[in-house]
């Protein structure tokens, strides 16, 4: 085993253990400076041709409020629906 781990916790751990800190300060460096990089492409992907998604965001209280008016529709409809039923047995 090379010894080597993605996770720099799991480095740490052994480090402390064993006292040797020769190369652990790199995979702290890796990870700050994966980071950054990918921070960086992230914030400058539209110079390379990339747009962002034209998703729109949507609130937990716009969705609420879209279930609740679709939730009074269907009790308009089924109202109207039972109260066509009762006046066609009436007058039918």
């Amino acid at each position: 085993s090379s010894g080597a781990a993605f996770n720099p916790g799991r480095i740490f751990g052994p480090a402390i253990f064993s006292g040797e800190w020769k190369y652990v300060y790199l995979y702290w460096l890796g990870e700050f400076l994966g980071a950054a990089c990918a921070g960086l492409l992230v914030n400058n992907m539209h110079r390379f041709g990339v747009e962002a998604s034209k998703k729109k965001e949507i609130s937990a209280k716009e969705i609420i409020d879209k279930t609740l008016h679709q939730k009074e529709l269907k009790d308009a409809v089924a109202s109207s629906n039972e109260d066509g039923a009762t006046q066609n047995a009436l007058h039918g």
